[in-house]
This record gives structure tokens, sequence and C-alpha cells, in this order.
């Protein structure tokens, strides 16, 4: 008996949780979490004995009552004792509120059994995704496209596919990876509400992923969650879209509305009220759709399709300038590029205006949305980007920085940002992580001035 694969997720400020599937049936695993690399001195977290019902092996396990902003290594304990061959290595976030660095890792787009492998690139490449404290993965994680009814252990078997290859299952161990699917690995290409794979995809994220607490027990796999001055919201935009050819009215959705089993738009501004309430600085959307698209590119599977929907949202927004700077990371396009200041609000006037930042595609061939891109679009495959929020002296800062090509050994283009959100709070933290050290972005900035929680 051992482990096939291991998946960290939904860190808190306390906490972790970690699935896993195993080779064989386990009725007392634990997860042996430490502050040591070496594992000694763990303590321990039961979890409950493994489930087949879903494919596999299953078993997901909680930790708890762990120190915020500290580093952990963690591996699963199963009969035959700790299973040395995944440690999973994680920091807890900080305290909500709390001014504190942060480095997110993004990308989308993975082809079912990767040839490419992010872990072992470049230098450059490598730190940028090794040197990241939770890494988003915005859908399409495999290419299954499956639209049928199927069975549980279809809809979940492409984890086994995807994260026991070398190519890409260390990604989900080397820190947390939060996970939302899009229309490739949630049906059919271009995959609707109505798609007969929803209640089984819904079904297979529940009981494999290890994710935060759900928007809705049943329906849809959006969810939020804060890490110091950052709300970070989820959306799910494939479990109740409706057709793309529909036509462009007001009772047309892509977040899904009351019409629906989840009215997950409500919940979205109900989050954007909450950040804005709980004085956060900055929020940010995961949104597996193009957000700034017009109509020009590969179709019309975008937010351009429900331009109505997106204006009610930017109206949302535009309707109280207190609202907290939202920045969208965005998938779907295969493509690294970037648009500042989105308003597609029916005032236009700039307030409450959203700054997209496109993470590209892993392991697919390019396409493109849209015309009017600050940056980019640059087509093709092997890129993703870091996000570092940075609180200095000055404020919270945002650092943005995508690759291209990073597995040739050159990177042929690197795109770079960075500018202010917010004025500082104090304290204002100043711990740096020795792991960046070495590190620089685009413009020459340190790691050690940076100063991101890895």
């Amino acid at each position: 008996m051992a482990v096939d694969w291991m998946w960290l997720g939904a860190v808190t400020d306390d906490g972790i949780t970690v699935s896993a599937n195993l080779t064989a049936s386990d009725t007392t695993p634990r997860l042996a979490v430490s502050t040591e690399a070496d594992m000694s001195s763990p303590t321990y977290f039961a979890g409950s004995a493994s489930d087949a019902t879903i494919g596999g092996h299953r078993i997901k396990i909680a930790a708890a009552g762990l120190d915020p902003r500290t580093r952990y290594w963690c591996q699963i304990e199963l009969d035959a004792g700790l299973d040395t061959g995944f440690t999973g290595k994680f920091w807890t976030l900080p305290l909500d509120g709390s001014a504190s660095s942060y480095t997110f890792g993004h990308v989308s787009c993975t082809e079912t059994i990767p040839t490419q492998d992010i872990t072992s690139g470049d230098a450059a490449s490598v730190q940028l995704w090794s040197q990241t404290g939770t890494f988003f993965h915005l859908g399409d994680l495999h290419y299954l496209n499956d639209g049928t009814t199927g069975t549980v252990s279809l809809r979940a078997g492409y984890i086994d596919d995807q994260l026991n290859g070398a190519q890409l299952g260390k990604l989900f161990y080397a820190q947390p990876v939060v996970y939302i699917h899009d229309d490739h690995d949630f049906g059919d290409n271009n995959a609707i509400g109505t798609s007969a794979s929803n209640a089984n995809q819904n079904l297979a994220f529940r009981a494999t992923v290890p994710h935060y607490p759900l928007a809705d027990s049943t329906y849809g796999v959006g969810h939020s969650y804060q890490i110091g001055r950052v709300l970070v919201i989820a959306t799910d935009l494939r479990s109740f879209r409706d057709a793309n050819n529909a036509t462009d009215d007001s009772s047309k959705t892509m977040m899904g509305d009351s019409s629906n089993n989840f009215d997950q738009k409500a919940w979205f501004k109900d989050q954007l009220d909450t950040a804005r309430d709980s004085n956060c600085s900055a929020v940010v959307w995961l949104n597996s759709q193009v957000w700034p698209s017009d109509g020009t590119g590969l179709d019309n599977d975008e937010w351009h399709s429900f331009s109505t929907e997106r204006q009610e949202i930017a109206d949302y927004l535009n309707a109280d300038p207190t609202y907290p700077k939202v920045i969208a990371l965005a998938g779907d396009m295969h493509s690294s590029a970037r648009k500042k200041d989105t308003d597609y609000s029916t005032a236009g006037d700039g307030v409450g205006s959203i700054d997209v930042f496109q993470c590209a595609s892993l392991s697919k061939s390019g396409n493109y949305r849209g015309s009017s891109w600050d940056s980019g679009p640059v087509q093709g495959d092997g890129q993703f980007a870091r996000l570092c929020f940075r609180e200095t002296a000055d404020g919270l800062w945002l650092d943005w920085e995508t690759t291209d090509e990073p597995f040739t050994g050159s990177a042929t283009e690197r795109h770079w940002i960075n500018y202010q959100i917010s004025e500082p709070i104090t304290p204002v933290v100043t711990d740096a992580s020795s792991d960046l050290v070495a590190d620089t972005f685009a413009d020459g900035t340190s790691a050690s001035k940076i100063r991101a929680l890895v």
C-alpha cells in the first residue's frame, strides 16, 4: 500500500487540507505535520477510511491548530508507516486583516497527461512556480471533454492521470493549489449548466479536491477566503451557465442567478460587500473566462457573449467607490496578456474598474480573444505567472510577472508590471523569506525587497 498522488489545498492561518489517492484501502490513515523538513516531532491528524466510491481509494485529511505564517512539511501515514515518497510543503496564511505580503502563482489549460514538466524547466521558470505561497489552476486541468452522464469514477479519473504523472504531480504538493473547473474538465468544449456531466463533476470535485468551504453545499464550486488584506473570490462559470448563443439580455447568465439552484451572482456581490466592509485592500477574482473580450479571436465562449451581465457586475462595482480594487486572474485563453482598468459600467468613468491578468496556457497550443490588451497576447504553451502583493511603508503594492516558453531554456518574453493598490496600515510586515533571496523580478527588484511569503 502506498500513496499514488498528494494534493495540498484549503490552507488557512491555522490549518491545511490534504487529499490523496492510495494504491489500496486503508482504514486508519493519518496526516503527519512538522515544522522540520526531516519530519521530526510531527503532529498527527486522523483521517477517515479510504473511500473507493469515487474511483481509486481517496482520502482527505484536515489539520488544524497550526501557527500562522509558519512553514510546515507533511506526509501521510498508512498502515505501513509514513509514505516518504510524497512530502508536502506549505506556509500557513497570515492573520486576516494583517499587513502581510504574499505571492500567488496562476495558470490554466493543461493537456491531458502533459509532456512539459513545470517542475524542471530553466532556472527562471522554476523560480516563478516554486516561490509561491499558493498556486491557482483556473480550469481545464485536463481535456477529457466528457459531456456524458458517465460514472463518478470516470468524472474523477482525470485526477489520477494528471496528478500521478511526473510532469504535473509535484506542483500539487509543493504548495497548496486552488482549483476551479472550466469547460474541458467540466464537460464538452464550451460546456454549459445543462451538460449531462454537471452533477457528477460537482460530486467528483467535492470528493476529491481539498477545497475551501463552498458557497453552496451541492451546486457549483465557488468559494472565498482571505489572506491578510486580500480577499480571494473563486467563481464557477460553468455549472450555471446559459448557452453562449442565447439572447444577450438581463435573463442570460454565466455566473448563475435566482433562476438557478444557487444564486452565485448574488453571492459574488455579497463577497464584494464583505471585502469592502472588512477593509480589504484588494480582491483577487479567480475567473475562468476572458473578461476584456470584444468578440475578436477564437469563438464566443467569453464574457463578450454575456455583455449584459458583465455590465451588471461592473455597475455594481461602480456604484460605490469604496470597493477595494478587483484583480481578475483569467483562464481559458491560451495566451499571456494583461489589461488595467477595464470598465464595462454604464457610467464608464473608471470607478470600480477591474485589472485583468491572463494566465496563459501551460501545455496547449496558442489562441486568443480580444484585441485591446495593454500587453500581449503572447500565444502558446509553457506559460504561467506570479502575482505578488507586497506590503511596504508606502502601502500595498502589486507585482505581476509572467513568462512564456520557460521549458526551452530561454524565456522569449516576460510581462512585468507593478503599481500601488492602497495606503499603508500599521504595523507594516517586514520579514523576508530566505527562499526568495536569489530571486529577482523583471525590473531587477530583489526578493529581499518584495518580502513575499512563500
